[in-house]
């Protein structure tokens, strides 16, 4: 059953459940089983991946999951996370689920999820959607950066609009920075015509804007539909390899040859926690169910 206590919140959206040591305990437990079986997927396809966002921080400076965070971040180079979509489903033990657009016609992300069967945990921008809703590990695909300023500019300007348009056509909900009267007008107004565009139409549009940056050797990648705005979710090619492997709670995982460069760009001084008052999960769950994990 539906776990944990909530928090305060206006009555019309969904309030974040707040979770006892115990929960996140027993949802890291199932994170980690499900890095395990994305591990061996990999590793018999000759797959290369990394820890990205807070995982590769919490592999730095923890040794593990950040003690706050609700989540588990890995990435691949776009190569690497087509040849992944097109095995892993043939791969996986029974009770995973690798989902993408293809493999979910109401998920809203064009990154993968893995998730784990018989469970549930769903945030508070995916309440509506139909999509699959178990325990799950974000995979994001790292793209060429475009060089010219022009293809640049597009690409970035697709990464925004692109991403927000499937997650709108997916059901999800999209926090209002402005609450005004004609924020919320332009707001139907899109939701109506996003209703009419076809999904695979929005998917193909945005997808063409991740081959802009194409060549044989990139001298940078992009995390396209990732946590963070286009400079910053840049990732220079010297950064990335050799990978190195760091402790992560009872295993290790593989990060970037110079992630310290990485967490810099992504963080500032990662080497300092947040005050207090910041230390949340940033996923605002709220709804989980362990299924035959509890």
């Amino acid at each position: 059953m539906p776990l944990g206590s909530r928090r305060s919140q206006r009555s019309d959206e969904p309030v974040p459940l707040i979770l006892t040591d115990s929960q996140k305990a027993a949802l890291r437990g199932a994170q980690v089983e499900l890095l395990v079986e994305f591990d061996r997927a990999c590793k018999a396809h000759d797959l290369e991946y990394f820890a990205m966002y807070g995982t590769a921080l919490g592999a730095v400076r923890h040794g593990g999951f950040i003690p706050w965070d609700d989540d588990l971040d890995l990435g691949m180079l776009r190569r690497d996370y087509d040849r992944l979509t097109k095995v892993i489903s043939d791969e996986l033990d029974g009770g995973f689920f690798f989902q993408t657009v293809d493999t979910d016609p109401n998920y809203g992300c064009l990154f993968g999820k893995l998730r784990k069967e018989g469970t549930r945990c769903v945030d508070k921008i995916s309440i509506g959607s139909q999509q699959h809703g178990g325990i799950f590990i974000d995979v994001f695909p790292l793209d060429a950066r475009a060089t010219g300023r022009v293809a640049r500019r597009e690409q970035r300007i697709m990464r925004y609009v692109g991403f927000r348009l499937l997650y709108l056509k997916a059901g999800y909900r999209l926090p209002m920075r402005n609450d005004s009267l004609l924020a919320r007008i332009a707001k139907v107004v899109v939701r109506g015509v996003v209703r009419v565009l076809p999904r695979r139409a929005i998917i193909a549009l945005t997808m063409r804007h991740t081959r802009l940056g194409r060549t044989e050797s990139p001298e940078k990648y992009v995390s396209l539909f990732g946590a963070y705005f286009y400079d910053r979710d840049t990732v220079t090619a010297d950064w990335i390899h050799p990978l190195r492997e760091l402790p992560f709670e009872d295993r290790t995982i593989p990060v970037f040859a110079d992630v310290e460069a990485y967490l810099t760009q992504i963080y500032g001084d990662y080497s300092q926690p947040p005050p207090v008052e910041q230390r949340v999960g940033h996923h605002e769950i709220v709804e989980l169910d362990f299924g035959a994990l509890a």
